[in-house]
Order: C-alpha cells, then sequence, then structure tokens
C-alpha cells in the first residue's frame, strides 16, 4: 500500500497544479463549463456499465490470476453496457443543453474512461496496486501538459483545446492500462456469464452514490447553478482533494487486502484512518481561507466560505473508507445489498437534497448538502461494519 500511496502522492500533486493553473486562466464562466463537463465524463461512467468494472474486481479478487478470460470479459462489459451509453447521450444533451461538440466529448470520454476503469481494476484486483491508482490519477494527472503548454501559447487558452487535451489524456491512459494487462495478467479460459452480469447493478448505484460528493456535485449542481459559482465550488474542491484522494486510494486497496488478508489488523487500521482524517481535516480548514486568495490571485475570494463544508465533506469520506471498503470485500451477498440499498436511498435523498438546497442557497447550498450526505454515509458504513465484524 505505500508503494500505491506514493504513487497516489505524486499523481495528486500533479493534477493539483494542474487544476489551479486552468482555474486561474480560464474566464469564469469557461472555467464552469469546463468543470462541469469534465466531471460528467468522470461521474457518468459508473452509471453507464451497470458497476461492471466493480464486479469484475470483486469477481477477480476472489479467484487466482488466469482464472478469467480478461479480454472477453472486457468485451462483454462494453456490449453489455450499450444501452445505458445511449442513454447517457440523449440525457446529457437533454438535461445541460448542451451543443453537439459537447455531447461528442462526453459520450467519447465516457465510453473510453470506462473501459480504462475495468482496466484499472482488473490490475487491482490482481494486487498490482501501484499500476492500478496511476492509471486511476492519470487521465487527471496529465492534464499539466495542457495546462503548461496554454502557459506558453495562451491563445489555446480555451475550453476546446483543453478539453480534446482531456480525451487525449484518457486515450493515453486506456493504452497503457492495456499494455499492462497484456503483459501481467495471464488469460485464463472462464468469463463471467450474462446472469452474473446483472449483479453488477448494485455495485453501479454503490459506485454511483460514492461519486455522488466526487465528481457527482458539480455534475448534478450544472442542471442548476450557473457556471461562474460552478467554477467557484470546482476552484475550492481542486484544493480539498487530496483528502478525496486518500479516501480513494484507501478503499480502492482495502476493498481487495479485507479479502485476501483475513488475519489484518482491522482496528489499527481503522484507527489510523481515522486519525489522518481529522488531522489532515483540521489544518485544510485552518489553511484555506488563508492561501485561496494567493492561489487563484483573487479570482475566487467570494467563494472562501465554501471551504469549511467541503473540508468536512472530504475527512468524513477519508473516515468512511475502512468501513465501506471491509463491508464491500467480506460481507455476504444478501448483506452487501442491503448496504447497497441503504447506499441508494442515502444518494437518492441527497440527490434531491443538493436540488433544493442550491435552489434556496445557490452553490453554498450545494457545500453543505454534500456535508450532510457525507455524514450519512459514513454512519450506515460504521453500522454495518460492526454488525458485520462480529460474523467475518
Amino acid at each position: 500500500m505505500a508503494g500505491a500511496t506514493g504513487v497516489t502522492a505524486l499523481a495528486s500533486l500533479f493534477t493539483l497544479l494542474a487544476n489551479i493553473l486552468i482555474y486561474r486562466m480560464l474566464p469564469g464562466p469557461d472555467a464552469g463549463q469546463f468543470a462541469l463537463l469534465v466531471s460528467l465524463v468522470r461521474f457518468l461512467p459508473v452509471l453507464a456499465t451497470f458497476g461492471q468494472p466493480a464486479l469484475m474486481m470483486r469477481l477477480y479478487s476472489h479467484q487466482p490470476a488466469g482464472h478469467y478470460h480478461w479480454p472477453r470479459d472486457l468485451a462483454g462489459m462494453m456490449g453489455f453496457s450499450l444501452p445505458l451509453f445511449a442513454l447517457t447521450a440523449v440525457g446529457t444533451a437533454l438535461l445541460y443543453h448542451l451543443g453537439l461538440w459537447e455531447v461528442a466529448f462526453v459520450v467519447t470520454g465516457v465510453f473510453l474512461l470506462s473501459l480504462a476503469l475495468a482496466v484499472a481494476n482488473l490490475l487491482n484486483a490482481l494486487r498490482h496496486y501501484v499500476w492500478a491508482v496511476l492509471l486511476l490519477r492519470l487521465p487527471n494527472s496529465l492534464m499539466i501538459v495542457p495546462a503548461l503548454v496554454v502557459i506558453l501559447l495562451p491563445r489555446l487558452a480555451g475550453t476546446g483545446f483543453l478539453l480534446g487535451a482531456q480525451l487525449a489524456a484518457i486515450v493515453v491512459t486506456l493504452g497503457i492500462g492495456v499494455a499492462l494487462l497484456a503483459r501481467r495478467a495471464p488469460v485464463g479460459t472462464e468469463t463471467i456469464p450474462l446472469s452474473m452480469r446483472w449483479h453488477g447493478l448494485g455495485f453501479g448505484f454503490l459506485s454511483g452514490a460514492n461519486l455522488l460528493l466526487d465528481q457527482g456535485l458539480v455534475a448534478i449542481a450544472g442542471a442548476v447553478i450557473p457556471p461562474e459559482p460552478l467554477a467557484g465550488f470546482a476552484a475550492v474542491e481542486a484544493l480539498v482533494r487530496p483528502l478525496y484522494t486518500l479516501q480513494g486510494i484507501s478503499r480502492y486497496t482495502l476493498a481487495v487486502e479485507t479479502v485476501r488478508r483475513r488475519q489484518m489488523r482491522v482496528t489499527a487500521t481503522l484507527l489510523a484512518l481515522l486519525g489522518l482524517a481529522a488531522v489532515a481535516g483540521v489544518v485544510l480548514a485552518l489553511l484555506l481561507p488563508m492561501v485561496l486568495p494567493l492561489i487563484y490571485a483573487g479570482r475566487y475570494d467570494t467563494y472562501t466560505g465554501l471551504a469549511v463544508p467541503i473540508v468536512l465533506m472530504g475527512s468524513l469520506l477519508l473516515a468512511e473508507a475502512f468501513p465501506r471498503s471491509f463491508v464491500i470485500g467480506r460481507a455476504p451477498l444478501d448483506r452487501l445489498n442491503l448496504y447497497t440499498a441503504s447506499q441508494v436511498l442515502i444518494a437518492v435523498v441527497g440527490l434531491g437534497l443538493v436540488v433544493a438546497l442550491s435552489l434556496r442557497h445557490g452553490i453554498m447550498g450545494v457545500a453543505w448538502a454534500g456535508t450532510i450526505i457525507a455524514l450519512l454515509r459514513a454512519l450506515s458504513a460504521y453500522g454495518f461494519y460492526f454488525y458485520l465484524r462480529p460474523v467475518s
């Protein structure tokens, strides 16, 4: 896990620098539109694939390497998901009133990123954690390249160039991932049957509920919030993203390790993550109001108040990482379905909360809605964790 954490830290640094440069350079409305479209591409794959990447990771992690025929399983995943890809195209166009180029960007990005996520999940299931984590972060980290190009060539500072660069980054990530699988993952004979693929729907809801507080808030708020405050939210959230990253790597690694290492020291791991969440949250809450005007040259000073709820949300997500991973990794299918149902219920209630508070309080309402959702999720995860642990 140390190697994966190191790779994540480096990738997160590049992502942080890229986001700062992009949100400093783009005008407010353009920055908001960029944040919305990129969030859609990062949020929709878990829904458009019926949760197949997460299902495949669970199935592969329970079998030795070389059991499954991963090329066929990847092809089967994309074929199984085609109806939802079509709905994604129609839904985004109608809900967000996007132009043809913007719809093309979202649909192409969702398709390519879905494959890249599945490849990363397969590497993770085979315990190639460093490569899996790198692939998850690479599409964002590679944006440092176009951000630096725009500094040298300011005439390229527009959403068209940056969105094209984002697609190129996803293509590079997918290519690297497939090459790694071809080299490190033996090809077996078994394939995931169609009947089993329907179980991915629960994982899709679970992953979608998880991403609701990552990319989902911007994606949902973009339907009711003007681009400029949306850019302010994204700019502040970019500085809190290290907490999201820590939560992601912890959850991603522990979901497999809790399966393969039945004797792991669960209490020590839980307390370590809780302490890290508390310390990181306090430090960020104190520093952000002071450094935000310096980092963005005063552009987003109006949105400094967003720091507190966004930091609280990130800290709660990190505190939730271990019990969530424990439940996903060890829970019997019936209890996992029950946990999934609780997360879906929280997500549905949270979706209504985001819309209601955003209409009443604007972007500040979106931030506090996210904090409330994160608290409900943490309470649910800990409830299931303490319920399951005696029988695990």
